[in-house]
């Protein structure tokens, strides 16, 4: 099987969260970042979510394929929904 290096850039501070429930190693593969996406600073993946587009910084998404669903807003220090 040839494999095709294509680049991921993850920014600072940023949290990716995976979650398996099998102990099964065959379905336990599981790609939920796909080749050739950005996901910005202190962003946060949810567990299980497929990011198959770029996630902009300060932001939390989730899903199968993931959207963003909150961003911190700055000037309020809170995170509000989009």
């Amino acid at each position: 099987m040839k494999y095709k290096l294509q680049l991921l850039v993850v920014g600072e501070y940023t949290r990716i969260n995976l979650f398996y429930h099998s102990l099964n190693l065959q379905k336990r593969i599981h790609r939920p970042v796909l080749p050739g996406v950005t996901i910005g600073e202190n962003s946060i993946i949810g567990a299980n979510s497929v990011v198959t587009k770029n996630i902009p910084a300060n932001s939390i998404a989730v899903g199968n394929p993931a959207r963003v669903v909150k961003k911190y807003n700055f000037n309020t220090q809170k995170w509000e929904r989009v």
